[in-house]
């Protein structure tokens, strides 16, 4: 019978891995806040378009740097 080391169950942590994890939390953010913000559109149009499209940015700037 020939030894085998063990796999391991999971593939090891990316370096990059803490960044990744900080961009996809953005993501999720700037959806959960466009859906909270969606029932305020009628009283607020323009604070909330200009907020949503400031947040986008953020986040897209975020992810080229």
């Amino acid at each position: 019978m020939i030894w085998t080391p063990e796999l391991p169950i999971e593939p090891p942590e990316r370096k990059d891995q803490d960044r990744i994890n900080h961009l996809h939390d953005m993501q999720d953010a700037e959806f959960e806040i466009g859906a909270f913000l969606e029932e305020y559109k009628k009283i607020f149009p323009e604070e909330i378009k200009n907020f949503l499209l400031n947040l986008r940015i953020r986040v897209s700037d975020e992810m080229e740097s």
